[in-house]
């Protein structure tokens, strides 16, 4: 019982980690042209973002935008979150496995 709660436990972290990685990372951009097209997500970017409204100095690390009235979410890509969440998932499973082997 304890290892399927160990389990749930660390299958609930690193899928909330997929879900909140939007805010937690940047995208690079180095041209205007680059920022019609600013990718958020981990480990697979899921959001694409339109911040071509932003005039920053080059490069720039972008993160989200959450005012989707004057940026614009442009996309949510599903394939690519459900191979970030299956990609979390089998790291979680390799991860019990290893603390499974140390006990």
């Amino acid at each position: 019982m304890l290892k399927r709660n160990r389990l749930i436990i660390i299958l609930f972290i690193l899928n909330t980690l997929v879900i909140v990685s939007p805010l937690i990372t940047k995208d690079r951009v180095d041209s205007n042209n680059e920022l019609k097209h600013v990718q958020f997500g981990f480990p697979i970017p899921f959001i694409t973002q339109d911040q071509s409204y932003f005039d920053p100095p080059f490069p720039y690390n972008m993160r989200i935008d959450l005012r989707f009235g004057e940026s614009g979410l442009i996309g949510f890509k599903v394939l690519s979150f459900i191979s970030s969440v299956f990609i979390a998932n089998i790291a979680g499973l390799y991860i019990n496995n290893l603390l499974s082997k140390m006990q």
